[in-house]
């Protein structure tokens, strides 16, 4: 189902503020990410970017949902802090402008940030994101499961270029309800994100 911020009100997604910044808040966990990416343009590799992704969670309005400050800083480009919305189904909700390399990333981290399920081999779910910035629809399948990680491939129309959709695949750490690292990539370029640190107030964690 399309949705963009699925019946909870804009000004509790971002925090009251017209302009959609992100409060202060402190935050129930935080997920740190290591990015590589490139982009293809006309032909020409335009090389790698290296950043670091940031992802605070500060609450939960619904039980289906929950609520980020999102900041991405790169070598010449920094998405300052965002307030996001992550829905199960992996639909992003947000007021201002969400750089592409974070909402790739984002929409994945829904399965680990909103409730732990339990993966099989062939499990899919589909998340139609219209109206989400980059737009298009996502496929996710689950290819297999060892132990604490499982393997799951991503077929995303988000951003794609050339009729041809984004391809990859994400490790997921059952045990610690959290992707691991996400790697998509097509005929415009490609993401790779690695867990860097997961951090609860209490308890950090090492990268996985």
């Amino acid at each position: 189902m399309t949705r963009l911020f699925a019946g909870i009100g804009l000004s509790l997604l971002v925090g009251g503020s017209a302009a959609g910044a992100a409060e202060p808040a402190s935050p129930m966990r935080t997920l740190v990410y290591s990015v590589t990416s490139s982009s293809h343009c006309a032909g020409r590799f335009n090389g790698d970017e290296h950043a670091t992704l940031r992802i605070a969670v500060v609450g939960r309005p619904t039980p289906d949902s929950l609520l980020t400050d999102v900041t991405y800083t790169a070598d010449n480009v920094t998405q300052p802090a965002t307030r996001v919305a992550i829905f199960t189904d992996g639909t992003l909700g947000f007021q201002t402008f969400l750089c592409r390399q974070a909402a790739w990333v984002l929409s994945p981290l829904a399965v680990g940030l909103v409730g732990s399920p339990q993966f099989a081999p062939g499990q899919s779910w589909h998340v139609n994101a219209f109206n989400a910035t980059p737009r298009g629809d996502a496929w996710y399948r689950v290819d297999s499961v060892d132990h604490d990680r499982a393997v799951i491939a991503i077929n995303d129309w988000r951003g794609a270029r050339d009729g041809r959709p984004l391809q990859g695949t994400m490790t997921y750490a059952t045990d610690a309800a959290v992707p691991v690292s996400v790697t998509v990539e097509g005929s415009s370029g490609y993401v790779e994100a690695r867990l860097v640190s997961d951090t609860t107030p209490n308890s950090p964690t090492p990268a996985r």
